[in-house]
């Protein structure tokens, strides 16, 4: 992970965390600000043909946190320059599966990536 981004990512985390009652409006709101942070760094934004939202995890779902990562991918923000055709819904599936994972790994794996870690998660 780039230094850059590693830093903002903490203070984005850390920011408020000791003095905060955690609620689950106030964690997914912290956590569409992690998500912000790290679209933003990458040049990329969390609504309009690309749309990144918390969400509590479904019930039914086993093994996974609480809170989950919704990732909806318009094709056309997969296009580059000069393609004509769009790409398969396969793909799009398998693009928004692959960054919902990557931002939930913001989290389950906070060591690793050396993040600090949040005190809801």
């Amino acid at each position: 992970m780039h230094p850059d981004l590693r830093q903002t990512l903490a203070k984005t985390i850390s920011r408020g965390s000791s003095a905060v009652r955690w609620s689950v409006p106030l964690i997914l709101h912290r956590l569409r600000r992690v998500i912000a942070v790290f679209l933003r760094y990458h040049g990329w934004r969390a609504d309009g043909l690309l749309q990144v939202y918390p969400r509590l995890a479904r019930w039914e779902d086993e093994g996974r946190s609480i809170f989950d990562i919704v990732v909806r991918i318009e094709p056309q923000v997969m296009m580059e320059a000069g393609d004509e055709v769009p790409p398969g819904e396969g793909d799009v599936y398998l693009a928004e599966q692959a960054l919902s994972w990557t931002i939930l790994a913001l989290f389950d794996h906070a060591e690793e990536l050396q993040l600090p870690r949040s005190l809801f998660w």
